[in-house]
Parts: C-alpha cells; sequence; structure tokens
C-alpha cells in the first residue's frame, strides 16, 4: 500500500469518526454515504498527486519518462476526473 493510499485511508477514517461523533453510526450509515466517504478521501489524494506531479522540475519528469504535455494534461484534469 503507497503513502498515498494510508493517507486516504487515514482522512477516510477521521470523516467515520467524525461523523460517529455527530450521532450518525457509520457502520449503520448507507452504504452511499460510506461510498461518499471513500470517493471523497480518493479524489482529494488524486488532488494532491496532481499538484505534486506539477511541481516536479524538468529533470524529475525526464527521470519518470513524461514530457510537459503530458504533465499538462494530467494536471489540468478536474479532481473529479478519476483515474479507473
Amino acid at each position: 500500500m503507497s503513502i498515498n493510499a494510508n493517507i486516504t485511508k487515514q482522512k477516510v477514517n477521521a470523516m467515520a469518526e467524525f461523523l460517529v461523533f455527530r450521532g450518525v453510526a457509520l457502520d449503520r450509515a448507507a452504504p452511499s454515504i460510506r461510498t461518499l466517504i471513500a470517493r471523497t478521501g480518493t479524489a482529494l489524494a488524486v488532488w494532491r498527486q496532481r499538484r505534486q506531479l506539477h511541481a516536479l522540475s524538468a529533470h524529475m519528469r525526464r527521470d519518470i519518462g513524461l514530457n510537459d504535455v503530458q504533465i499538462m494534461d494530467e494536471t489540468s484534469r478536474p479532481f473529479w476526473d478519476l483515474p479507473r
């Protein structure tokens, strides 16, 4: 599991704890609420990764085999446009 996946899992758990604190038992909540929380965490992680990708230097971009056009294509996507 990657570091970003762990961060996302931590954020989802924090949101779940907040909901339980507010009186909504997440284990009894509708599956759509759990799905929404999970997707929100994923979207946040992807948005953060795209920001980090955009901040890479030209040398680092070449090291991972991406050119400026590929970087701009990926980083210009909206946060809700998640990879499958």
